[in-house]
């Protein structure tokens, strides 16, 4: 076996150092693929929602400076002995399809409204977040000029008491702020949390202005 290896580095031209530390390479590789699956596997088991990029953070800390292969390479490993999390339908958020009032939209008007100054304008949205019991729903209230997310509320459904404890949760921010609320513009789509009385009387209350998209697309949004 020696003289066979022998005989074909020197006819191709490269050193049996160069030649054992490529095998030695290859299986170091393996092992490390190996170790990387049954841990992944173990990880699945306590994190059953994990994604592929949960998943490779903790590998690549478990196994430090061992850890020699590249993402894309991890995340086939992953696909090929189906560590990858199944495919969940994206619940929906905005449901316009509703009586309530749509107000007019101030902000994306001729030319479009630039917020300058902190508690000028703020946007109202809904994203989800997944959980171990299912989806929950983080409502946010987000300053335009400062990017300052002022108000917040994580419910377990879209009803619209997570959103209104979070406009609650913003003026009350704003009020510590010394902010005067009015004439404040709340922009959001027009989903049916927004547009229910009891948002709008909070508004109202305050003298803040409700500004709508018009499409119902929340992407319509600064």
């Amino acid at each position: 076996m020696r003289r066979n290896v022998s005989f074909l580095c020197d006819y191709l031209g490269i050193s049996r150092q160069g030649y054992y530390k490529y095998i030695n390479q290859e299986k170091e590789e393996e092992i490390l693929g190996t170790s990387i699956v049954l841990y992944a596997t173990e990880l699945r088991k306590d994190l059953p929602k994990a994604g592929m990029r949960e998943l490779y953070e903790l590998c690549r800390r478990k196994f430090q400076s061992k850890f020699s292969i590249g993402r894309d390479q991890c995340y086939n490993l992953f696909r090929s002995n189906g560590l990858c999390q199944r495919y969940r339908k994206r619940p929906r958020t905005t449901f316009s399809n509703h009586n309530y009032f749509i107000f007019d939209d101030l902000l994306n008007t001729t030319p479009k409204l630039k917020p300058t100054h902190f508690g000028q304008l703020c946007v109202a949205d809904i994203t989800y977040v997944a959980t171990q019991r299912g989806w929950a729903y983080l409502s946010l209230v987000t300053d335009a000029a400062s990017r300052v997310i002022v108000g917040w509320q994580l419910h377990p459904t879209l009803s619209k008491d997570g959103p209104i404890e979070a406009m609650k949760k913003a003026i009350d921010f704003y009020r510590v702020n010394h902010v005067n609320l009015t004439g404040l513009i709340h922009h959001s789509d027009r989903g049916t949390q927004y547009c229910c009385n009891e948002y709008i009387a909070l508004l109202k209350d305050l003298g803040i202005r409700a500004s709508m998209t018009q499409t119902g697309d929340p992407l319509q949004m600064p």
